[in-house]
């Protein structure tokens, strides 16, 4: 079908919302067979459309996967497996309740409730405003007034200025600990590091930090290798039995075209896979070849 790896993404999302439906657009055409002369009329995919997950609803007991039609009306993803596609993340449990967004939705809310407060003190606290005392018994007098307002405005410059002796001067402290360092720069530090754990399963290759070393770093990216051949296994399998369900919608066209029955047929639908390469290092990529040679 037209843009398969853009439709193969977005069924992807059921890694962070648990699971991903597409719905297939057929088009009545001829599909001519690669390197031969075999044409088969019947109806073939043509695209795949992305359907939000908010068209969709599970009967509470069997977590059975239904599309909202509106008007009270509900209809059953499995009846025709060859027009909707049902990719449902890995894990165990409700299907709605897996994926990511469940397990990070709070340190997500929480991070960005850090953000805010840590955007205030900042706002507060985190530029020291120039500031005079003058003493009440002269408050009424006009002359010092305006004279410290006026040193005040180049004093925040960094003007030149005359200070009033008898008025005290000074800048607004800076609380302790107010900076990368924060309590809330903290917590939202935290919230990263987990919900980076909960996505893909270590933190060492997504920041530098300063604990850990060369094997620690191979041991991460081994874990997120194995996250990503999951999820690549889980969707093949997926793409596969929707592959089946179309051969079987156009069976008596395909049996005809080469003289086979459907269990023939059906053997021979090949196994849908993606090749991942993790990356390598000159020196390892360098030995390969010593030794192939």
């Amino acid at each position: 079908p037209d843009g398969f790896d853009l439709s193969c993404g977005q069924l992807l999302k059921a890694n962070r919302s648990g699971y991903g439906v597409g719905e297939t657009v057929f088009a009545s055409k001829a599909l001519h067979v690669a390197g031969t002369s075999i044409s088969i009329p019947g109806a073939w995919p043509q695209q795949i459309d992305e359907v939000f997950n908010r068209n969709i609803q599970f009967e509470p007991v069997t977590d059975k996967p239904l599309l909202n039609q509106g008007l009270n009306r509900f209809a059953d993803l499995g009846i025709a497996p060859y027009k909707m596609i049902f990719h449902s993340g890995v894990g165990s449990g409700y299907v709605r309740m897996r994926g990511h967004l469940v397990a990070t939705v709070w340190p997500h809310m929480i991070k960005h409730d850090g953000m805010s407060r840590f955007a205030q003190c900042l706002d507060f606290y985190g530029i020291p405003h120039p500031y005079a005392e003058i003493p009440w018994d002269q408050w009424q007098n006009k002359e010092l007034q305006d004279a410290t307002k006026e040193a005040m405005e180049d004093y925040g410059d960094g003007n030149p200025y005359v200070k009033v002796q008898e008025v005290k001067w000074g800048f607004t402290d800076t609380p302790t600990g107010l900076d990368a360092r924060g309590m809330h720069a903290v917590l939202w530090g935290l919230c990263n590091t987990e919900q980076s754990k909960a996505v893909q399963g270590e933190t060492l290759t997504t920041e530098l930090g300063g604990v850990g070393g060369y094997n620690t770093s191979q041991t991460h990216e081994a874990v997120k290798a194995d996250i990503v051949a999951l999820d690549e296994r889980a969707l093949a399998n997926t793409i596969r039995k929707w592959i089946r369900a179309v051969f079987q919608l156009n069976m008596p066209a395909i049996c005809r075209a080469f003289g086979k029955t459907s269990q023939e047929i059906l053997g021979c639908i090949p196994k849908v896979y993606w090749l991942i390469h993790r990356a390598m290092d000159p020196e390892t990529r360098q030995r390969m070849r010593f030794a192939a040679v």
